[in-house]
């Protein structure tokens, strides 16, 4: 916290908000207050739902909170700035889980391994600017590099970030489910340049354009059996609604917020949206609202930005855990000020 690598502060002169994940875990919490109190002695301490946080960064206390992250995707109901746990839904389906997807299916369709972007290295020509002043910089040339000092985990991620850079380049959320049968219309709204990847390979969106995003509809797409009761997004938050108390319906159909980094997939809220109208979920009489932050930045960091939101309000000095309290009550005191 203190060194150059860190927030350059001395934690002992400033109060700490952390977030945990929302589904409730006690021996979790209380082992970020003792290595918060025992370690950087703050002199107060709070910590709060990652999906409360994404309801006051939207301005709502009470609101449906569907998380699409990196590892897994949840679905939970808040009500007055309280996760309500017993309604919560899980589902290990992510932005990991498709870039897995996509990466078998290059494999698969084109047989060329996915490489990181450091593997080769490019020889570029820049335009003249008086003869070309609107061209672009073009490779001429790669040449491989040897990797045998870079450590495989490094390799691997690098390897999966040129896979992620992929997916959200080439993959969008088709309109329907028979679009996502169909192949992509060659308009000049719908056209996605091909994906190059680092050897030089040229990957055609066609293939993969709706297919991977389709998975998040329709779960029989996955080649993974592991989903443990996924079954699409629209019924993930049908049945969290209809799983929660029939006085708190109307709240949650009033906020149901889409957040998390792997939810600014082009059209997915205006798809989910269109499915959630199904007669055999929410129905076409039964008004509902979609709130989906524009900014990718503010979808990835909501959690971030609603606890910016919270530590400012007035009121929430009387939140706080003091050190003093945790040196009184010890752990027990997160279960009783930390909702």
């Amino acid at each position: 916290v203190k060194g150059p690598a860190g927030l350059g502060v001395e934690p002992s002169n400033h109060p700490f908000l952390l977030t945990e994940p929302t589904r409730h875990n006690t021996k979790l919490r209380q082992k970020m207050a003792e290595v918060m109190f025992e370690k950087f002695s703050p002199p107060a301490l709070f910590l709060a739902k990652q999906a409360v946080l994404t309801g006051f960064a939207n301005g709502r206390s009470s609101a449906l909170i569907l998380d699409i992250g990196a590892s897994q995707t949840t679905c939970t109901p808040i009500y007055d700035g309280y996760a309500l746990q017993k309604n919560l839904k899980e589902a290990p389906v992510g932005g990991d889980f498709l870039d897995l997807e996509l990466l078998e299916e290059v494999l698969a369709q084109t047989g060329r391994e996915v490489t990181p972007h450091f593997q080769y290295k490019k020889r570029v020509q820049m335009p003249d600017p008086e003869t070309d002043p609107d061209g672009f910089a073009r490779i001429v040339s790669r040449r491989e590099v040897d990797m045998s000092s870079v450590e495989s985990s490094y390799r691997n991620w690098a390897r999966m970030e040129v896979v992620r850079e992929m997916k959200e380049t080439m993959c969008s959320v088709a309109e329907s489910e028979d679009e996502a049968e169909r192949p992509p219309v060659s308009a000049p709204s719908n056209v996605v340049e091909p994906y190059t990847l680092p050897d030089g390979t040229e990957i055609q969106p066609g293939p993969y354009m709706y297919t991977i995003a389709e998975r998040l509809f329709r779960p029989s797409l996955f080649k993974s059996k592991s989903l443990k009761g996924f079954n699409g997004l629209p019924k993930m938050i049908c049945n969290t609604i209809l799983g929660s108390d029939t006085d708190l319906r109307k709240d949650l159909l009033s906020a149901v917020i889409i957040t998390g980094g792997s939810s600014y997939l082009r059209g997915l809220s205006e798809r989910v949206t269109r499915s959630l109208h199904a007669p055999d979920l929410i129905g076409a009489s039964q008004k509902f609202k979609i709130i989906a932050p524009s900014s990718g930045t503010e979808r990835k960091f909501s959690a971030w930005i609603g606890g910016s939101i919270l530590a400012s309000l007035g009121s929430f000095h009387q939140m706080w855990i003091s050190k003093q309290e945790y040196e009184e009550h010890g752990l027990a005191i997160t279960e009783r000020k930390c909702p």
